[in-house]
């Protein structure tokens, strides 16, 4: 669903079985993730979810922010998913330890009358098994491995914040924020504040609340 800089691939990269591809292609050619439901409850819905054509046709025509153009656009969406064989499914987001999100979504092309929150379960868990291995497939020995406290320093730095504030807010001294900051350069490569709080909104390490599109939760 997003770049992920740690494995050097791009969203919108994955895999997909032989009878879902041709909808794939026809979903992306059309842009369709912009007006798509379920890709906006992925960006901000951590628990995995059941979704089907009806509920979402309903949710659609509830929600009275939509503009008309949208609407239409969406519920053109949901009719020509089930056309294609996907009348219902489930939905899983994934993210990686530097923020990065994927997602595993299946579908059957019947309603079924009864949900399995106990399958439910079992499909985010072998969803999670195979993300962590995706993820190894890819591993690049070289990508920066920052720890907690170091992501911290980076975020608040990418926030505006300057060293006594993050001591401040971290509940150490300045000079420990420095510390951290020798490390996190040593890491990114860089000789700066400026370059480091760059080089890690582009690696993903850190997204500051002010050029993250999804919504912050409690």
């Amino acid at each position: 669903m997003t770049d992920h800089p740690s494995i050097e691939r791009f969203a919108y990269d994955g895999f997909s079985t032989p009878s879902a591809q041709d909808w794939l292609v026809y979903y992306t050619a059309n842009d369709y993730r912009s007006v798509d439901p379920v890709w906006a409850k992925l960006l901000t819905e951590p628990a995995p979810f059941f979704w089907s054509k009806s509920e979402l046709i309903d949710q659609i025509k509830r929600d009275r922010n939509i503009p008309e153009e949208k609407r239409n656009t969406s519920l053109r969406l949901v009719r020509e998913c089930a056309e294609a064989g996907h009348e219902e499914g489930v939905a899983i987001s994934l993210v990686s330890p530097v923020g990065e999100v994927a997602c595993i979504c299946l579908s059957r092309s019947t309603a079924e009358p009864n949900r399995s929150y106990e399958e439910l379960a079992d499909i985010s868990l072998l969803a999670t098994s195979f993300h962590e291995r995706y993820l190894r497939l890819g591993d690049r020995s070289d990508f920066p491995r920052l720890t907690q406290r170091e992501r911290e320093v980076l975020l608040w730095a990418a926030e505006g914040k300057a060293d006594y504030e993050i001591g401040c807010i971290l509940n150490v001294s300045t000079s420990t924020i420095r510390f951290h900051w020798t490390n996190i350069f040593g890491k990114l490569g860089v000789n700066g504040r400026l370059r480091a709080v760059i080089r890690g909104i582009q690696l993903n390490l850190v997204t500051p609340q002010l050029v993250d599109p999804r919504p912050y939760r409690d």
